[in-house]
């Protein structure tokens, strides 16, 4: 059966969701969101046609995971600022996670969109502008243990990072807690802009110091090759002295290398 996801028990009274909708089946939440006012939240128990960035797939079981979109008010804030959200939010998100994992397994932003936990990713995060509102998609692994051979050995869960076979999280709780970092984090990001959540985001970057290459995708797809300066002020990417505002990073990573950890 399927198991219905609702946050809203879970929030306190005035939390700012407009509208909650859930569909037991839906192609992609990004899409059933984009015409939704700010303050809407979709999510689904199955995705059949979920997408990452760069038109990667992204692995929609039923029951076990989150899946869902959340839609933010924009009007007022210049592009340049809007181009990191998808930052902000992985912020956030990064936020709630730290408190359902275990002290060792602690999340990490991959520029531009990924959480990582040991090498493995949890999470990622597609964002899209709507006129003045942006659409920002969130899938997290909760409870699944088993991936495609393909991704098998790079994906990762709440329940595998537990290291309890016998635990199986709340996915209406796990949503609600990703509802309340995003809107304090959001709060944070249009009231202060993201020069206030670079200091943190910069704690958490896994790229900064390490050999990249990162494959453009606003230009000529040329790639750009060096060590990671990190995170610029405009939340593009430092690579080899130029700046990345859109793209895939790769680790050049030397056999036997381990993965950092945030903070290491």
């Amino acid at each position: 059966m399927t198991r219905r996801i609702d946050p809203m028990p879970f929030l306190d009274a005035g939390f700012p969701v407009r509208r909650f909708v859930f569909k037991e089946t839906t192609a992609s939440t990004n899409a059933d969101a984009e015409n939704e006012p700010s303050g809407t939240v979709v999510a689904a128990d199955c995705q059949t046609a979920g997408r990452g960035r760069l038109d990667h797939s992204w692995q929609s079981p039923p029951g076990v995971n989150l899946y869902f979109s959340v839609v933010v008010d924009c009007a007022g804030i210049s592009p340049a600022e809007i181009s990191t959200f998808p930052l902000a939010a992985g912020l956030a998100v990064c936020d709630a996670l730290r408190l359902l994992l275990p002290p060792q397994s602690a999340p990490g932003l991959k520029w531009p969109n990924d959480i990582l936990v040991c090498g493995r990713k949890l999470c990622g995060i597609l964002c899209s502008l709507r006129g003045e509102r942006i659409v920002a998609g969130i899938g997290v692994n909760v409870n699944q243990t088993e991936f495609p051979p393909e991704i098998a050995s790079r994906a990762t869960s709440l329940k595998l990072l537990s290291g309890r076979e016998n635990v199986f999280f709340d996915r209406s709780a796990v949503l609600a807690a990703l509802l309340r970092s995003l809107e304090a984090r959001r709060m944070q990001w249009a009231r202060s802009g993201f020069l206030s959540l670079l200091p943190e985001i910069a704690e958490l970057d896994l790229l900064k110091g390490r050999e990249v290459s990162v494959l453009r995708t606003d230009s000529d797809g040329s790639p750009a090759r060096g060590v990671c300066g990190g995170i610029a002020s405009d939340g593009s990417l430092l690579v080899g002295g130029e700046r990345v505002y859109a793209g895939e990073a790769h680790v050049s990573l030397p056999p036997g290398a381990a993965v950092r950890s945030p903070g290491t």
